[in-house]
């Protein structure tokens, strides 16, 4: 991923997807990062804002 793409991602998709990083490294399990969020950031779990960050972070850690 280049540093351009980032720079042009919503500031608060950065902190979702960053969040949902951080809970995937602590779990390994997507499923569960991606609902520690939710709950962590109290956003509605299944809404676009986590599929969007989830697939930004699976980019960024795998």
């Amino acid at each position: 991923m280049q540093a351009s793409e980032l720079l042009s991602k919503d500031v608060r998709e950065l902190e979702y997807a960053a969040t949902v990083a951080y809970f995937y490294l602590q779990t390994k399990n997507w499923e569960e990062a991606k609902g520690k969020t939710c709950e962590f950031k109290g956003i509605p779990p299944g809404g676009t804002d986590v599929r969007a960050a989830a697939k930004l972070a699976l980019r960024l850690v795998a």
